[in-house]
């Protein structure tokens, strides 16, 4: 097996088909397999309470929120993320992101608007609000977020917190590049898009700050599925592909799936969801994720070599809970401590 050239891998705990204990016990196995990374979403839970049990169930590896919404105050997602670093001993990085207009609206009454502008104010009021120290009130007037006075009972930790935006299309990684500490990639992302879209936006983004890509950390969310064939694992991923590809048409027209989006969105009106999954071609499926046997999966992760600097292994949505746990342990089998820390990665 080849060297994998990242500085970590990461392994994704938030799945709905396993419950939060299991999820945490993976967590710590993991870790005793040499992965680096723990990562949680908001998907299906809260955030910053899966960090806080991350933080209590490991002891070395990095814990990132990939990632949290933007439906807290800015001063209550401050106090998670100081409160997250300080469970971490220095291991938290906070991971911030948009969730769709329909979630926004229907769900926490925030008005979508423009969302990169939303996310900048959003990210300058949390940063205001770690300005504050005791006897040190801070204010913050932007035009998503406000708040006055407000005032730290105990310091906040020693370390900055590093800061990073999720992002899958370009204005939003421009901006990641712009203010942020890094990015976390979407996981609908195809290669392609990655490397001719994704990149160049971030770049634009490092060049109006004045920055270099060397202080700037790049991480990606990438689905994984591994089997006994190429083609067993093509076939657990493709229906979660399609979920995924479905409700990004531009990004997947982007990637060069004109025809698979056509055939995908008729599954999805036609409710028929052995439909929509025929119609993400082996192609695609190739293109939005990492599949195939142990050796195969280590082999094309290395396509991402040079796009990022880890990636976060995430295993299909949708299947039953047997299966997704059956996933998550081949993942750790494959990319663990004998695949990884034996040949010096």
């Amino acid at each position: 097996m080849s060297k994998l050239p990242f500085r970590a891998i990461g392994m994704y705990l938030e799945h709905p088909g396993v419950n939060l204990r299991e999820a945490l016990s993976f967590a710590a196995l993991a870790e005793q397999r040499g992965f680096g990374i723990s990562a949680v979403g908001e998907g299906w839970e809260d955030n910053y309470a899966l960090v806080g049990a991350l933080c209590a169930r490991t002891t070395q590896v990095e814990v990132v929120s990939a990632i949290a919404t933007w439906t807290r105050t800015p001063v209550a997602a401050a106090l998670a993320a100081t409160t997250s670093a300080e469970l971490s001993g220095g291991r938290y990085r906070l991971g911030l992101g948009a969730i769709p207009r329909s979630w926004s609206e229907a769900w926490h009454d925030i008005e979508y608007g423009d969302p990169v502008a939303r996310m900048r104010d959003y990210v300058a009021a949390i940063r205001a609000a770690w300005r504050s120290r005791p006897g040190t009130p801070v204010d913050h007037e932007g035009p998503y977020y406000r708040f006055r006075g407000y005032e730290r009972p105990s310091p906040p930790p020693e370390a900055a917190i590093p800061l990073y935006l999720g992002a899958c299309r370009q204005r939003m990684t421009e901006l990641a590049g712009e203010i942020a500490d890094g990015i976390v990639l979407s996981s609908t992302l195809p290669l392609g898009w990655l490397r001719d879209v994704s990149w160049p936006a971030l770049e634009r983004g490092l060049e109006i700050a004045g920055r270099a890509r060397s202080g700037f950390d790049v991480g990606s969310v990438v689905f994984c599925a591994i089997g006994e064939s190429t083609p067993e694992a093509r076939d657990r991923m493709r229906l979660c592909v399609a979920h995924h590809a479905v409700r990004f048409p531009d990004i997947t027209r982007g990637g060069g799936f004109e025809t698979e989006l056509g055939a995908m969105q008729r599954g999805l009106a036609a409710g028929d969801p052995a439909m929509l999954a025929a119609g993400a071609s082996d192609a695609m499926v190739e293109a939005m994720a990492v599949v195939g046997t142990r050796e195969e999966a280590r082999e094309k992760l290395l396509r991402y070599r040079g796009l990022i600097d880890w990636p976060v292994l995430m295993p299909p949505l949708g299947l039953s809970p047997t299966e997704s746990r059956e996933q998550i342990e081949r993942i750790i089998e494959t990319f663990g401590l004998s695949s990884e820390r034996e040949e010096g990665t």
